[in-house]
């Protein structure tokens, strides 16, 4: 039973290393996205890539990397060491399936096409600005306004998002509309989020960012179990997994805070975009109901010449 806890122990011990990984990774790329939360004058028809793509490609990367390894590792050891081939071909056959599907995913990433954004929608609308344009391009501009709006008028939270988040929503909404007054500059978008705040996001909004707190406390009850069951254990086996499950937790809600603090940053320049995109497209819709300058002067001398004509 022991040699179970003590097998157990390390498993929850590297879950909590993998955990710790997951962890750093989107601190680092909500941090990226944070500083990233600026209005950008697009002078191409091009949207910004998000960075955290690009951050959780090179995590996505290092995984593929581990695992190929391991696996590789196993299959010489299959083949060469236990006379295994048939096992040792499954084992290699999987590497080449995750190599090849790791391809596939970078590949798509690349290729992808960006999404139309108030950034783009305003860059097409300033190219337009001072022509004269019909009523139906004034139709598909507000076409185009409304399906933007349709993914980045609100304040979303992804798979989760329920009514318990709205008090975190609103909070957001005030941060961002303070945003559109001062910019944030540095940290100050993060203090702008309060502590109660994220604690609030992380047990509604995204529980998930508690699992490595959880596999600290599992290392800390298998330790339990084992001195019940009579084994030996010396006071850090106590100890560290306590104050490891605290660091965890600590971590968990500054990683939320920076996230929703990236969120209400970002929804303060949609929202500088979004009202840029309105008056151009309102400017727009004047310019195409005005009438072409002299016509009517020249409408009635017309129809004079044709009177002077008939007499």
């Amino acid at each position: 039973m022991l040699t179970v806890l003590y097998v157990i122990a390390l498993s929850a011990s590297a879950a909590w290393i993998l955990g710790l990984l997951l962890q750093c990774s989107d601190l680092l790329s909500s941090l990226i996205e944070l500083s990233s939360a600026k209005d950008v004058q697009l002078t191409t028809k091009v949207d910004r890539r998000r960075v955290f793509d690009n951050v959780w490609s090179i995590f996505g990367g290092v995984v593929v990397v581990v695992v190929v390894s391991l696996g590789l590792l196993l299959a010489g050891r299959l083949l060469f060491d236990l006379d295994r081939p048939v096992e040792a071909f499954l084992v290699i056959a999987g590497v080449v399936l995750l190599i090849v599907l790791g391809a596939l995913g970078l590949v798509a990433l690349m290729i992808r096409g960006d999404a139309l954004s108030y950034a783009v929608l305003r860059a097409n609308l300033s190219e337009e600005h001072g022509d004269r344009i019909k009523a139906e391009q004034v139709a598909v501009f507000r076409a185009q306004l409304a399906q933007v709006d349709s993914r980045k008028r609100h304040i979303r939270f992804g798979l989760r998002d329920r009514a318990g988040l709205r008090p975190v929503r609103a909070r957001l909404a005030q941060v961002a509309d303070d945003f559109g007054v001062v910019p944030p500059t540095g940290f100050a978008a993060i203090r702008a989020i309060r502590w109660k705040t994220a604690n609030a996001y992380v047990w509604v909004g995204n529980p998930v960012r508690l699992i490595p707190s959880i596999f600290a406390a599992a290392v800390l009850v298998d330790v339990i179990v084992a001195v019940v069951a009579g084994a030996r254990v010396s006071w850090p086996w106590f100890v560290v997994p306590v104050i490891v499950a605290a660091l965890s937790f600590l971590l968990a809600l500054l990683q939320a805070r920076v996230a929703l603090a990236a969120k209400a940053a970002w929804h303060a320049v949609y929202s500088k975009q979004r009202l840029d995109a309105v008056k151009l497209i309102e400017e727009l819709e004047k310019s195409s109901r005005k009438g072409v300058a002299g016509l009517g002067d020249r409408v009635a001398r017309a129809l004079q010449i044709l009177r002077d004509q008939q007499n």
